[in-house]
């Protein structure tokens, strides 16, 4: 159907309309300029000498023609006027012709004359007009930011003024109702045509909630009078179609993607769409979970630009969010977007940008373990969950400070337990040997390797269990300088208990058999030694076993040098010998005493034999019970007791509870 935006003028109109005694109102028929046109002037049937027509022109009133009551006529110039006298007998009529054979809008007035006078009333006003030239269009173009289509239509000339009106094909009762415009005109003087007027119209179609459809607009141009017939009329050619679609994703698969920011923190996103005009609207919210409200971005947190295809419907609309909103949590955009054209469904496309941190988990940290011959202890620290890559900080918060700085190791693995994310593994290697005796603390932080790192990305420190470091050294530093028996097996055995952490890595011992001569050192073939850790305590016993330098008949000096790379105040060095028979004034299992005996000195030598046999059951450990099998002794300090298997020192003197004397301490069975 064709619908005619505005249509005020009245088709089928005759040229002219005559009453009985003159023109109805006083106003001719709008003649064009040029035309050839008829003027009639109508009386009752009376009698009368002449009838005639006169024309106002410029104010000035010139007779045309006019014809005698015989039916003789005359004209004034019969190269513009001719003229015709009848009688219309049915009406009981006289009527005057007149030809004009061309119009000019320098006439103004038309009056009938009888006899020579004026007809009272019978006059009529001439309205002159020139048809508009055929206009040219532009458009339709979008213009306001898309939210409308202006077609722009000029013709050259037009005559005393003039007016536009639009029409549309294809307008649907449901577009009428929705579909506005605003229809302005512009009159100036013609360049090309003096004294006419070139006039300018603008339709402009607000596209708010007007339905999909194609639309096709054909401008009417006209001279502005009141009444004119369809030949007055100017129509321009069809212009091109109007195609109206609403906004859609040009491929449904893109929506509810998942996105990760870039490098620079920004997030960047590329929508194809179709749509015709390009969107005018586009709003952005944001969630932080799937079941809170979506908050609005502002619009200085994002940024917008559409691109256009050339020759379609369809374009690009590059989203630029330029603000991070929650670095440790994913979020949940809808982006809306409409240029007003109303379709099946309203434009909705989500995305969502994955958290550009995660929140490390707390991290599980093992207790120190000495590596490599307890030259190092190493802790090991792991967070199952990190993102992008994490790493840690360990900060020492010992109260002195350390001679060899620790090494760092980082390793980031795909997470197993946590998809898209990475494990985190940390080792803290802290030197052993060449550090001074410390007590270690540290706390650890897992946060993501990046230089910056928000509050929300960092697992704040975990304390650590503290580790501390100490030289090897004597339990007592009293236990030293014993002296043992010869083994009989020809394997010395001891039991050394000792503090310090870590445990030994490296033991020496070196041996002489006379005061003069130095230190030998011992073969790993003289000599063996194993350390057994005591449970939770910083020490524990070295086992030493010795098979080199041992001679039943000579004394051998040993000196035993013990350490684990932790520099102390003192070097540890535990003395000790092994003895013959006879060593230091005291005897083994049997003293031989030799006394020369004299002629007559019997009682002297049964009581000197006496002293000695008494001096013998005093000292020698196998008698009394005591255990002569184990030849090696467990130094416990500070107490009376021993183990009931093994046997007390047997050549060190201790101070008796009973006498001045020097005397023995009887074993007594081990009480725990």
């Amino acid at each position: 159907m064709v619908f005619h935006i505005v249509f005020k003028y009245i088709c089928c109109l005759a040229l002219f309309i005559l009453f009985d005694g003159g023109f109805s109102q006083n106003v001719c028929p709008y003649f064009e300029e040029g035309s050839f046109q008829t003027l009639s002037c109508q009386l009752e049937n009376k009698p009368f000498r002449v009838l005639g027509m006169h024309i106002e022109i410029n104010g000035q009133e010139y007779a045309t023609g006019s014809c005698d009551n015989q039916g003789r006529c005359s004209v004034a110039d019969s190269s513009r006027y001719q003229v015709r006298f009848s009688y219309d007998r049915r009406r009981n009529k006289r009527i005057f012709d007149l030809y004009v054979n061309h119009i000019n809008r320098t006439a103004t007035k038309f009056l009938c004359y009888e006899d020579g006078i004026p007809i009272p009333g019978a006059w009529c006003k001439l309205q002159v007009y020139v048809k508009a030239s055929k206009p040219t269009c532009e458009g339709p173009r979008f213009v306001g930011d898309n939210t409308s289509a202006l077609i722009t239509c000029t013709s050259e000339r037009v005559y005393p003024g003039g007016t536009c009106d639009f029409k549309v094909k294809e307008l649907s009762l449901l577009a009428s109702q929705y579909m506005f415009w605003t229809l302005t005109k512009t009159e100036t003087p013609s360049d090309q045509f003096s004294g006419d007027k070139q006039i300018t119209c603008q339709l402009r179609i607000h596209l708010e909630r007007v339905p999909e459809g194609t639309y096709t607009f054909q401008v009417v141009m006209a001279p502005d009078l009141l009444q004119l017939t369809e030949s007055a009329l100017t129509y321009g050619d069809e212009l091109p179609p109007l195609r109206l679609s609403a906004m859609a994703l040009l491929f449904p698969s893109d929506n509810n993607r998942v996105l990760t920011y870039d490098a620079s923190g920004q997030l960047r996103v590329d929508v194809s769409v179709t749509g015709n005009p390009p969107p005018n609207y586009i709003s952005l919210t944001v969630r932080h979970d799937e079941t809170s409200a979506p908050v609005p971005v502002t619009a200085r947190d994002y940024s917008v630009v559409y691109s256009a295809t050339a020759g379609d419907a369809k374009g690009r609309i590059t989203l630029e969010v330029t603000r991070v909103w929650d670095e440790c949590a994913n979020s949940y955009f809808t982006m809306e977007a409409s240029n007003g054209v109303v379709g099946n469904m309203p434009f909705q496309y989500n995305f969502t940008m994955l958290r550009k941190y995660t929140t490390p988990s707390k991290p599980n940290c093992d207790g120190a373990k000495f590596v490599d011959g307890n030259t190092a202890f190493v802790i090991t620290c792991t967070s199952e969950r990190v993102f992008p890559i994490g790493k840690c900080n360990f900060t020492y918060t010992g109260e002195s400070s350390l001679t060899l700085a620790p090494v760092q190791t980082t390793n980031n693995v795909d997470s197993n337990k946590f998809p898209g994310h990475k494990e985190l593994t940390c080792k803290l290697r802290v030197p052993v040997t060449g550090n001074t005796e410390v007590n270690f603390k540290y706390e650890v932080e897992v946060t993501p390797d990046l230089n910056q790192v928000p509050a929300c990305a960092t697992v704040d420190g975990h304390p650590l269990p503290a580790m501390s470091l100490k030289a090897t050294a004597l339990y007592d530093p009293e236990e030293n300088d014993l002296v043992f028996d010869y083994p009989e097996s020809g394997e010395l055995e001891l039991d050394i208990q000792v503090i310090g952490n870590p445990e030994p890595n490296r033991v020496s011992l070196h041996m002489r058999q006379d005061e003069t001569s130095a230190m030998v050192s011992l073969s790993s073939r003289d000599y063996r030694w194993e350390y057994d850790r005591t449970a939770g305590a910083i020490g524990g016993v070295l086992k030493l076993f010795i098979t080199g330098g041992l001679r039943k008949d000579v004394s051998t000096e040993y000196i035993l040098n013990a350490e684990n790379g932790v520099l102390g105040q003192d070097e540890f060095e535990y003395k000790f010998s092994v003895g013959d028979e006879v060593t230091e004034g005291n005897s083994g299992d049997n003293i031989l005493l030799i006394v020369g005996i004299s002629a007559g000195g019997v009682i002297v030598v049964l009581i000197l034999a006496i002293i000695v046999v008494v001096v013998l059951r005093g000292r020698r450990p196998h008698d009394e019970g005591y255990d002569t099998a184990v030849p090696s002794g467990y130094l416990y300090p500070d107490t009376a007791y021993h183990p009931a298997h093994l046997a007390p020192n047997p050549r060190r003197p201790y101070q008796s509870d009973y006498c001045d004397g020097w005397s023995n301490i009887y074993a007594e069975p081990y009480v725990d």
